[in-house]
C-alpha cells in the first residue's frame, strides 16, 4: 500500500509540474504563413499585402489607419500621403476612404483629399475672422490659402454663415 501511495505522490507531482510548464512548441513563421494563406483561400479572412509584402492588414485596420491619421493631421490628409504612411496599395486606401466617407457625413472626399468637419469649422473661423478684420473676402483668395475649389468653398461658407 506504501508504494501505491508513493506513486500517486509522484504522479501528482508529474503533474503539477506539467501544468506550470510552459509549452515548448510553438508554430514556426512558415507554419503561420501556410495557416494565413489557407484562411485566405478559403475566403475566410479577407486582408491586403503590405507594399513591401512583408505584412498582411485587413481593410478594417486600414479604415482605422485613415481616421488616426485624419486626426493626427488636424482634418485634412491627401491619399497618396496616406498610402506612404499605411503601406498598401492606393486603390485599397481609396476604396476604404470612399467607404469611411459614404459612412461618415462628417468626412468629404475633396481633390484626392480627406477633409473632415473639424478643418471646416477651422476654414469657417479663419474665413469669418478676415471678414470681420476686412469687411470682405473673395473666394479666389480662400482658394489660393487653403487649395480648395471655389464651388466646395461656397458651399462650406454658406453651410457656416447663414
Amino acid at each position: 500500500m506504501a508504494a501505491t501511495w508513493e506513486e500517486i505522490l509522484k504522479l501528482s507531482q508529474q503533474f503539477q509540474s506539467a501544468q506550470f510548464a510552459q509549452a515548448s512548441q510553438r508554430l514556426s513563421e512558415r507554419n503561420c504563413i501556410e495557416i494565413v494563406a489557407k484562411l485566405i483561400s478559403e475566403k475566410q479572412l479577407e486582408v491586403v499585402h503590405t507594399l513591401d509584402g512583408k505584412e498582411y492588414i485587413t481593410p478594417a485596420q486600414i479604415s482605422r489607419e485613415i481616421r488616426d491619421e485624419l486626426h493626427v493631421r488636424g482634418g485634412r490628409v491627401n491619399i497618396v500621403d496616406l498610402q506612404q504612411v499605411i503601406n498598401v496599395d492606393l486603390l485599397h486606401i481609396e476604396s476604404r476612404a470612399n467607404d469611411i466617407v459614404k459612412s461618415d457625413r462628417t468626412i468629404q472626399l475633396v481633390l484626392g483629399q480627406l477633409i473632415d468637419e473639424h478643418y471646416l469649422d477651422q476654414v469657417a473661423e479663419e474665413t469669418n475672422d478676415k471678414l470681420q478684420e476686412t469687411g470682405q473676402v473673395k473666394i479666389s483668395d480662400l482658394c489660393k490659402t487653403y487649395d480648395l475649389p471655389g464651388d466646395f468653398l461656397k458651399q462650406v461658407d454658406d453651410i457656416s454663415f447663414p
